[in-house]
């Protein structure tokens, strides 16, 4: 991985707290990722100047940083909320799956029908193919 890439990962690592932070501590932190600077904050002011560019940090213009709380994405509108919907329905998805699971959770196994046995069954292996199915969605975002 290039230097440049590691320092991005670095300063975009340091303030996804939405906290400032300065070059100083920027600098340290890269030192202790292992990125050797030999002193040069060149690298660092490089990434920061392409971020602030873009739209994804702030300074406050005595040398701290911070990431933008509403931060530009090139991402289409259309699609952040496609996105954020999708999250939506895959957060409902899954309190169903959890208030289902709860339910197979306490369902008396033993002192059932064979009908019931087999719908618990099913239900259980269609809970457990979503399950993973709504794992994989969420993986994706």
């Amino acid at each position: 991985m290039g230097k440049y890439k590691e320092v991005r990962e670095v300063i975009v690592n340091s303030l996804s707290d939405k906290q400032w932070h300065g070059v100083d501590e920027i600098q340290s932190k890269c030192e202790e990722e292992g990125i050797n600077l030999e002193g040069n904050r060149g690298p660092i002011y490089n990434v920061v100047h392409q971020l602030k560019k873009k739209g994804k940090i702030e300074a406050n213009g005595i040398g701290e940083y911070r990431i933008c709380k509403q931060s530009v994405e090139p991402v289409k509108k259309g699609r952040m909320e496609f996105s954020n919907k999708q999250k939506n329905q895959l957060e409902v998805s899954i309190g169903n799956i959890e208030m289902y699971v709860d339910k197979y959770k306490k369902f008396d196994w033993i002192n059932c029908s064979d009908e019931e046995l087999q719908d618990a069954r099913s239900n259980v292996t269609r809970l457990l193919d979503l399950a993973k199915k709504v794992e994989k969605e969420f993986k994706k975002i």
